[in-house]
């Protein structure tokens, strides 16, 4: 669901709006990631290159997100428009007057 009012909490807001794209694009870009380091010859199981690749899958997933959201296919490809779409009244009643002039 979305918040309405995020009022202290922008990025709790952010991150409920990109998490469901973040899930379904962070597998790709885990095997694009994993692949370079492979390739670079820089692939070494350590406790930093955990922490890096989980920095770096949660920030290019968001990013990638964002992007999509940009984009007029937004609803299709991560099931949800960007928030500069979606439009909501003011009150009940301003959405009832709305619903009934249509």
């Amino acid at each position: 669901a979305r918040i309405l009012k995020p009022g202290r909490w922008p990025l709790v807001k952010l991150l409920s709006d990109l998490s469901f794209g973040i899930y379904l694009v962070h597998p790709m870009l885990l095997q694009f990631w994993t692949d370079l380091l492979v390739h670079l010859g820089w692939f070494r199981p350590s406790y930093l290159l955990d922490a890096v690749t989980v920095a770096v899958l949660v920030a290019g997933s968001a990013l990638a997100m964002i992007l999509i959201g940009l984009t007029p296919f937004s609803p299709w490809l991560i099931g949800r428009a960007s928030r500069r779409r979606i439009r909501r009244a003011a009150s009940p009643e301003q959405a009832v007057a709305t619903s009934a002039q249509s």
